[in-house]
């Protein structure tokens, strides 16, 4: 009979011993022969430290007999942990350089002003030279322009550049090309019936 309950005994401190728990339980261990805290933790699947905590334990060491509570199941492996995810950014250099916004090419509204501008004068002289002999003249010499040069010829009338002494400017031509006409034809109007016969002045 003795033997018999020795036998049940037994098999209940093995089932207790090898897994007679759920994970999460609280469980009281007898420190057996040979029994160190990593084993007990290995075996139970907790830490070392929980261990010692339950227990008010300083050290590792532990004695034959001592009763220990463990805390089944409280070990948290490093495996399980998450690992945060880790950001991927490309950057494509090739595609961000075609992306780049246009840029206008730029207009050299200077240039248009200033055909607009000599158009316009052409026009204006062209519409003068009919009622006047003298604009007529300026029209056929230089489209009626102060600055047009032709060789040794300067400006609205193409006088010879010794007769403006180095002033080109316009009151200047004007004045010297009334000089001219007056000593030389006398009249602008005769000045033109000269320029009609022979193509110069």
């Amino acid at each position: 009979m003795k033997k018999l309950f020795s036998i049940i005994f037994a098999a209940l401190v093995a089932v207790l011993f090898l897994g007679g728990f759920t994970a999460g339980e609280a469980t009281t261990v007898t420190v057996q022969s040979g029994d160190t805290l990593d084993g007990i933790s290995k075996r139970f699947d907790v830490s070392v430290d929980s261990i010692k905590e339950a227990n008010n334990l300083e050290g590792n060491l532990i004695k034959v007999g001592q009763k220990l509570n463990v805390l089944a199941g409280n070990k948290q492996s490093n495996a399980t942990k998450a690992q945060p995810a880790k950001k991927v950014q490309a950057i494509n250099e090739q595609d961000s350089k075609n992306t780049q916004p246009a840029v206008a090419p730029k207009v050299n509204t200077y240039n248009q002003t200033a055909a607009v501008s000599v158009k316009v004068a052409e026009q204006l002289a062209e519409q003068a030279h009919e009622g006047s002999p003298k604009a007529w003249i300026a029209y056929h010499e230089s489209r009626g322009s102060y600055g047009v040069t032709n060789g040794k010829y300067i400006g609205r009338y193409q006088l010879d550049a010794a007769y403006l002494n180095g002033d080109f400017s316009p009151a200047n031509q004007e004045k010297v090309a009334n000089n001219y006409v007056q000593g030389r034809y006398g009249s602008w109007s005769n000045a033109k019936s000269f320029w009609e016969a022979h193509g110069w002045y």
